[in-house]
């Protein structure tokens, strides 16, 4: 076979994974995310307290996008994990108005003091991340039925418990558009590539 053949043969064989590429890096750029869950009232309506006694109102999210999570301060192993998917979700930062929260699933225990106390051993810093805590039976009914974290059914009472380790993407109309497992790289890795295409559309 001469050259000039075995390159024709070459581009020839070359196309189809050239093409395949290509869809794939357009799909991944461009292909709109899923809406996994539609606007809640729920969110918008909610007020709670963070890490420094402030009161943060759900209102406030309106036309921003919001990667949210469900913690508790004690958790010896897999919270840990999360705030730090959430510290990278921070650090990233290529979304205009990008919002954190941590919503704390054991609100007795987790004051603001406590939350604060957390937020200085763990190094959370800045202004658009939240830790928040107040009445748990709001913040269990957020869990259910605005983040649709979990299907068992329960009323956010004294024996009630939820523990995810999901991160959750929110677009800037309060809908679900992923759900991430915070203690996986790739998973967090998968959720900023997430956020960079949320913020384009």
């Amino acid at each position: 076979m001469s050259r000039s053949s075995w390159l024709f043969t070459l581009a020839v064989l070359l196309i189809p994974f050239s093409v395949y590429g290509l869809v794939k890096w357009y799909e991944g750029r461009f292909q709109r995310l899923p809406v996994l869950a539609p606007t809640d009232d729920r969110v918008a309506a909610f007020v709670l307290q963070n890490q420094e006694g402030k009161t943060v109102r759900g209102a406030s999210w309106t036309g921003k996008i919001v990667v949210a999570n469900f913690f508790f301060t004690h958790c010896p192993v897999v919270c840990p994990k999360m705030m730090y998917g959430m510290k990278r979700v921070q650090a990233y930062g290529k979304a205009d108005g990008l919002r954190l929260a941590s919503f704390s699933v054991d609100p007795e225990r987790d004051s603001v003091a406590q939350l604060a106390s957390f937020a200085e051993k763990r190094n959370i810093r800045g202004n658009n991340w939240d830790l928040l805590t107040g009445d748990k039976r709001t913040i269990y009914s957020l869990a259910r039925h605005a983040f649709r974290l979990t299907v068992a059914e329960g009323d956010g009472g004294p024996t009630d418990f939820i523990h995810s380790e999901q991160l959750v993407l929110l677009d800037r109309a309060g809908r679900v558009r992923g759900y991430f497992k915070g203690t996986e790289e790739p998973e967090v890795n998968a959720l900023l590539r997430a956020i960079e295409k949320l913020s384009r559309e």
